[in-house]
């Protein structure tokens, strides 16, 4: 008997062993047949499951996994890759995406018995933090939420603002959200905003994302624009489906980050470029205006301001640098001279009797000058008092020929764009004889900068070919593609074109530039000196004829710094030059009607 009671507990636990196996089976099966996207394991197990639903198959899955996803809202969702960031040439970040958050609270999550007792302190806290209502009305949207009929809102929008990182912690601890998502309801949505850490430094230039018409946000203005492509990335694909009242993503295809753009941008010279185009905006009423700090041997960009007057203040909403073409006035005068001395029309002692007028006739036309005229000079005096006379020179020389004129500006480059690396770039307008435009009176005013049209950027390459020994660079304004710090592609200096003009030219325009510049200094000198004179021996009238001429030839230093900044302030290897729009006329001279 002990034998046969010994054999029958044994077969019991063998039996207990081969249902607890079997149990395990089906129970991992189950599990393999659940879960999302897996392929369904082919095998006995299976196909005795499929015999046993009478499914009469030898596998299933795609049946199984309509099944198991039939009551499971499923769409698909595209997943925005990281945009890349831009950068300035010493490291620091002028363009950068930053999660901020979307808040969201799904009411029916929170058990009754909490959310009644806290309700109060949460819309309290909600008040406090947004300040956009009171406490009233957030437990009223909130309530609202949670009653709504004929079903709650169960993925309510707290409030359109969205928050950062930092905020976000804060909110996390407010009442019943602490709960978290499954017993608090709180869902925290990220998106990626596009800021600009320096706030308004070359805001134009390094450009912002518009909404396209497929919704999608991309690059619209300046560089986001330009380089569009290589900052996107990748999207990638993934599912978002329904779980437990949340919308939960599943990734299938991973994206791929956006590439970074390194400018030449420097954030110190950027700062010190707009604050000083400011300052000289406010002081001559001007109502926009543009400065630009250009390395004459490589062409960088170091600095790019735009500003403009709106509602009383200053801010940056075109690029007039590149887009703000228009009659450039006496700094033209530079290209004249080169066009006189390159062709052999002149020399720099050669002399000139430009009567005491001050006023010249081209056919029923004249040009007058801003002073008396300067009666018998040189050519190079002409051109350090920046003198309209040199529109005299012009029409006696090329009167016959106006096209050799012409085509010796074109080939200083004067009629081509710069190139450089920004949409909206404006072609230059240099008519010539052929064109119906043209007149009697059409060579002397483009002498003198009239009747034509160019960007400050174009004007800004040319004089930089004068302090670059005559050779044009292309602006450069990106040196780098990068992926991960990887250089993927590079943008070296570009040379444009040949010289500009002769050695010896450039030579004898640079320095009629130096003494013009030392003359307006030295005239602005004494002017003050008499001014002062006069207010001490109270002779109003005369002390206020001397600061106004003062402030006439600042205006004409200006000009003229401003054309030899990379000589007079960074040597040989810098160029800045201001152009502004000022509400009243500075130039020398402008044209009689």
């Amino acid at each position: 008997m002990a034998i046969k009671d010994d054999i029958t507990w044994r077969t019991i636990i063998v039996y207990v062993f081969i249902v607890l196996f079997g149990c395990l089976i089906l129970a991992k099966a189950c599990a393999v047949m659940t879960v999302e996207g897996e392929k369904c394991r082919r095998g006995w197990i299976f196909r005795t499951m499929c015999w046993m639903t009478d499914m009469r198959a030898p596998c299933c899955p795609e049946k199984w996994r309509k099944m198991a996803s039939a009551n499971v809202p499923v769409q698909p969702v595209k997943i925005e890759p990281n945009r890349g960031d831009i950068w300035a040439a010493d490291g620091r970040i002028l363009a950068t995406s930053v999660p901020f958050y979307e808040l969201r609270f799904d009411p029916i999550a929170v058990n009754k018995k909490v959310f009644d007792a806290e309700v109060d302190s949460l819309a309290l806290c909600l008040s406090r933090f947004f300040k956009d209502g009171s406490k009233a009305f957030y437990k009223d949207k909130l309530v609202g939420a949670r009653n709504r009929k004929p079903r709650p809102d169960r993925y309510l929008l707290i409030n359109k603002r969205k928050v950062n990182h930092k905020e976000l912690k804060q909110i996390r601890q407010f009442p019943i959200f602490r709960l978290g998502k499954n017993k608090g309801g709180f869902q925290a949505i990220v998106n990626d905003e596009r800021l600009q850490p320096h706030v308004n430094l070359a805001g134009r230039t390094i450009g912002y994302l518009n909404e396209s018409e497929t919704g999608e946000r991309e690059g619209r203005v300046g560089l986001e624009a330009t380089f569009e492509n290589q900052l996107k990335g990748e999207c990638g694909q993934g599912i978002k489906r329904m779980m437990s009242g949340t919308w939960m993503i599943i990734t299938r295809k991973e994206p791929v980050d956006g590439h970074d753009v390194v400018t030449t941008i420097d954030v110190d010279y950027q700062d010190i470029v707009q604050h000083a185009l400011k300052k000289q905006m406010e002081k001559s009423e001007a109502t926009h205006g543009t400065a630009i700090l250009m390395e004459v041997k490589t062409g960088d960009i170091k600095a790019i301001a735009n500003l403009a007057r709106k509602d009383g203040v200053y801010i940056e909403n075109q690029n007039f640098a590149i887009s703000g073409a228009g009659e450039p006035g006496s700094v033209i005068k530079a290209a004249t001279m080169i066009a006189l001395l390159e062709d052999g029309c002149v020399t720099p002692y050669d002399t000139i009797d430009l009567g005491t007028s001050g006023r010249y006739k081209f056919y029923d036309r004249y040009l007058t000058e801003s002073h008396d005229g300067l009666g018998k000079v040189t050519v190079k005096q002409i051109m350090e008092k920046s003198s309209n006379g040199i529109a005299k020179l012009v029409y006696d020389h090329y009167k016959d020929r106006p096209e050799k004129f012409v085509n010796r500006w074109y080939a200083m480059g004067l009629d081509k764009k710069t190139g450089i690396c920004l949409p909206g770039e404006i072609e230059p307008y240099i008519k010539y004889p052929k064109d119906k435009s043209w007149s009697g009176i059409s060579l002397p005013w483009m002498s003198i900068g009239y009747e034509l049209k160019v960007t400050p950027l174009q004007i800004l390459a040319f004089y930089n070919a004068i302090a670059n020994d005559g050779q044009r660079m292309r602006p450069r304004l990106v040196k780098e593609i990068r992926n991960r710090g990887e250089v993927v592609e590079s943008f070296e200096p570009e040379e444009v074109g040949g010289r500009i003009c002769s050695r010896k030219t450039l030579n004898e325009v640079k320095d009629m530039l130096e003494q013009a510049v030392k003359m307006e200094m030295n005239s602005v000198d004494d002017y003050n000196k008499w001014a002062n004179e006069c207010a001490a021996n109270a002779d109003s009238v005369s002390k206020k004829l001397f600061e106004t001429l003062t402030a006439e030839e600042e205006v004409h230093q200006d000009q003229f710094e401003t054309e030899l900044d990379n000589l007079e302030k960074f040597g040989d290897h810098y160029l800045a030059l201001q152009s502004i729009e000022r509400s009243k006329s500075v130039a020398t001279g402008t044209p009689a009607e």
